[in-house]
């Protein structure tokens, strides 16, 4: 047996094994409050079931969601498009960085060699 979690929409939020490996011998009555144990759908292990599958309480049958309609992306406000030069200007800080943090990577290079050499003369 399994357990099966659902949402307000009836979507499978959670499987549940009755025995879970991870708790070798310890029944669900005993891993969970009977209060929630209440809550959950009782189903076979031969059930097929996944994660957001939508749960028909007419039938007790399981089903994969309906794929999204398809829409329309979200236009983006032309405030947040930057400008070419803002762009270009951007690109030349972030090179001033790289080479900033390249020369203060070969700088601490250089100490470690330097401490290297009195630790072990």
């Amino acid at each position: 047996m399994k357990y099966i979690r659902i949402n307000e929409n009836n979507a499978v939020m959670e499987i549940i094994p009755d025995y879970n490996p991870e708790f070798p011998g310890v029944p669900i009555e005993q891993r969970y409050s009977s209060d929630f144990i209440a809550k959950l759908i009782q189903v076979s292990d031969e059930t097929t079931v996944e994660q957001n599958w939508i749960y028909n309480p007419d039938d007790q049958t399981f089903s994969a969601p309906p794929p999204p309609e398809p829409g329309e992306p979200d236009p983006v406000p032309p405030e947040q498009i930057p400008t070419w030069e803002a762009l270009e200007k951007e690109n030349a800080l972030l090179k001033q960085q790289v080479q900033a943090l390249t020369e203060q990577a070969a700088f601490h290079e250089e100490i470690f060699v330097e401490l290297a050499e009195v630790i072990y003369a």
